[in-house]
C-alpha cells in the first residue's frame, strides 16, 4: 500500500505539485510511521514549500530511523540549506559532510557541498567541489553551472564561458545555463548578448529569478549611469564577508580623516572636497540606485516585466520621497519657511536608508528588519525637525546628531543585517 502512495507522491512532487504530494506521504505515513523513503521524500516536498520547521523535524527523524544511510544526511542538508532561501547555513555544511564520508562518489553530494559552500562565499572551496562532481560525472548541469558561477567570482570569466557554452551544448532547455551565461556576458560588458540569453531562461522558465535579474540589469547597464554601480556590485558580491567589512569601515575611516583634515587645515580643503563629495555621492547612489532604476525600468518594453510586484512598489515609495524632497525645496526657496528646508533634507537623505531596505527582489525577513531600523531613523530625523518647530536649541543638537550618525551608519547596519548567520 505505502508503494503506491510512495510512486504517487514522487510523481506529484516532479510535477512540483507539492501540496498534492504532501497529502500522499502523510496518508502513507499514518499507515507506517517507520517507512524510511516516505518521510524522506517528505522533507523534500516540505522544504520546498517553505515548511522550514516541519522539513527539519521530518530530515531529524529520517536520520533516527536510518542513520547510517547518507541519503538521509544530504536530505537533511538541503532542508537547512534551502530554509535560508539556498542561503548560508554551517549546519547544512555539516550534514552534507556526513553524505560524502559516507559516500564519496555521489555526485549530487559533492554538488550540494559546492552550493552551500558558493552561498558562504567560499569561491574556491565552491569551485572544488564542482570539480569533484564533475569528475564523478562530466555531463553533471548542475556542477557545470556551479564551476561556471565560481569561476566568474574568481574573475576566471573565460573559462567560466566554455564551461556554460558546455552546459548549454549539454542540455539546451536548461534555464540556468542561460541565465549563468547571461551574467558572464555582463561581467565582459556584452549585454546584448546577455540579454538574449536571459530571454532564452525566461522562455523555458518564466518564474526563474536569477534570471529576471539579469534582464534587469543588462537593460541597466546599458546606461552610462548605471553601469559604474552595476560593476561596484559585482565587484562587492565577489568578495568575503570579512573584506566587504573592510571595504566599508575602510572607506568611512578614510572620509572621517579627510573630513578631519580639511575642519583642522583649511588651506587644505579645496583638495579634500572632491574626496568628500565623491563619498558622499557614492554611499547616496549605491544606496538609491536599484530601486530608482526600477523606476525608470518600468518605462522600458522588457524590463518592467522582470519587475516583481514589491520592486515597483519599492521604486515607487523611493521616487516619492526624492519627489516629495524636490517640492519641499521648492517651497522653501518660495516662502523662506525654514522648517521646510529641513523636511526637505530629510525627505531626500531617508532615500538612502529606504533605498537599502527596498533593494530587493521580495519581502523577507531582511527587508523586515532594514525598514524597522529606517522607520527608526527616520522618526529620529522627525524629532529633530520638530525640536526646531519648539525652539528646543539642546534637542535639536542631540537628534539631528543621531540623524547624522545614524544615516553615516546605516551600511553597517545593512551589511550586518545582510550577512548575519541565521
Amino acid at each position: 500500500m505505502n508503494n503506491a502512495y510512495f510512486q504517487r507522491a514522487r510523481v506529484l512532487y516532479e510535477q512540483r505539485r507539492f501540496n498534492d504530494a504532501e497529502k500522499e506521504l502523510k496518508s502513507a505515513l499514518a499507515n507506517d510511521p517507520g517507512d524510511v523513503e516516505c518521510n524522506n521524500l517528505l522533507v523534500f516536498v516540505l522544504a520546498d514549500q517553505g515548511k522550514n520547521k516541519d522539513a527539519l523535524e521530518a530530515a531529524d527523524r529520517t536520520i533516527a530511523m536510518a542513520p547510517d544511510w547518507s541519503f538521509a544526511w544530504y536530505t537533511m542538508a538541503y532542508a537547512q540549506w534551502i530554509q535560508h532561501a539556498k542561503g548560508s547555513s554551517d549546519k547544512a555544511l555539516e550534514a552534507v559532510g556526513n553524505a560524502i564520508r559516507m559516500e564519496p562518489d555521489h555526485t549530487d553530494y559533492q554538488y550540494l557541498s559546492g552550493e552551500i559552500h558558493f552561498s558562504k562565499s567560499n569561491w574556491d572551496a565552491a569551485l572544488a567541489a564542482a570539480e569533484e562532481a564533475l569528475a564523478l560525472d562530466a555531463e553533471h548541469v548542475g556542477a557545470l553551472n556551479l564551476r561556471a558561477k565560481s569561476l566568474v567570482k574568481l574573475n576566471r570569466t573565460a573559462d567560466a564561458n566554455d564551461t556554460l557554452d558546455f552546459a548549454i551544448h549539454q542540455n539546451p532547455e536548461n534555464p540556468h545555463s542561460h541565465a549563468n551565461k547571461g551574467w558572464a556576458l555582463i561581467e565582459r560588458d556584452q549585454y546584448d548578448e546577455a540579454l538574449t540569453h536571459f530571454k532564452e531562461a525566461l522562455r523555458i522558465d518564466p518564474n526563474n529569478r536569477w534570471a529576471k535579474e539579469g534582464l534587469k540589469n543588462a537593460i541597466k547597464g546599458k546606461n552610462l549611469l548605471y553601469r559604474g554601480i552595476l560593476k561596484y556590485f559585482l565587484w562587492i558580491s565577489k568578495q568575503s564577508e570579512k573584506n566587504q567589512w573592510l571595504f566599508i569601515v575602510g572607506a568611512y575611516i578614510l572620509y572621517r580623516f579627510v573630513l578631519y583634515l580639511s575642519e583642522a587645515n583649511p588651506a587644505l580643503a579645496p583638495l579634500t572636497y572632491p574626496i568628500i563629495g565623491a563619498y558622499i555621492i557614492f554611499a547616496f547612489s549605491s544606496w538609491i540606485a536599484v530601486p530608482l532604476s526600477n523606476l525608470f525600468l518600468k518605462l522600458h518594453p522588457l524590463g518592467k516585466y522582470a519587475l516583481s510586484t514589491f520592486e515597483n512598489r519599492a521604486s515607487n515609495v523611493v521616487g516619492g520621497f526624492i519627489l516629495g524632497g524636490i517640492l519641499l525645496g521648492i517651497s522653501y526657496f518660495a516662502t523662506g519657511i525654514i522648517p521646510l528646508f529641513y523636511l526637505a533634507l530629510w525627505s531626500l537623505v531617508m532615500c538612502i536608508p529606504l533605498g537599502g531596505s527596498l533593494s530587493q527582489f521580495e519581502y523577507n525577513k531582511n527587508t523586515r528588519d532594514l525598514l524597522i531600523a529606517t522607520t527608526v531613523i527616520g522618526l529620529v530625523g522627525l524629532m529633530a525637525i520638530g525640536s526646531i518647530l519648539l525652539n528646543n536649541e539642546g534637542a535639536f543638537n542631540l537628534t539631528a546628531s543621531i540623524f547624522g550618525l545614524s544615516i553615516l551608519g546605516f551600511s553597517f547596519i545593512a551589511n550586518y543585517i545582510i550577512n548575519r548567520r541565521n
